[in-house]
């Protein structure tokens, strides 16, 4: 395994799962609130994301990207992660859109640019 590609898939889902980004994070917010108290969720979610599909990361490379790691843990049949020590979660930001709290949609900065740029004509 390439270790360039290994540091990257470390970061990224060591950014996922960081308070900086749960507080606006609503899609792992709602996945680690409805793994339970322990937190642990199934790596397929982190491949659901779009930098680490961008990646072409397997879960047996997030596994061994996490090999190490002081803030994600993989349990030991390797199918599950979640923050070191099960690390409660941080409060939701009043930030993050109210579409997105309830929706769980995401726009990409693309498409937010798009609709921008289209609600300057009118």
């Amino acid at each position: 395994m390439e270790p360039q590609k290994l540091a990257k898939i470390k970061e990224q889902v060591e950014f996922y799962l960081s308070d900086r980004n749960l507080i606006k994070d609503i899609y792992f917010q709602k996945i680690i609130r409805e793994a339970g108290k322990d937190g642990w969720f199934e790596i397929q979610h982190i491949l659901q994301c779009n930098v680490i599909k961008r990646l072409n990361a397997t879960d047996k490379e997030i596994v061994e990207a996490l090999k190490g790691s002081i803030n994600v843990e993989v349990n030991e049949s390797k199918s599950l992660v979640r923050r070191f020590g099960g690390a409660p979660l941080p409060e939701l930001s009043s930030s993050a859109s109210g579409f997105q709290k309830y929706s769980g949609f995401k726009p990409s900065h693309r498409t937010l640019q798009r609709s921008f740029n289209k609600s300057r004509d009118f």
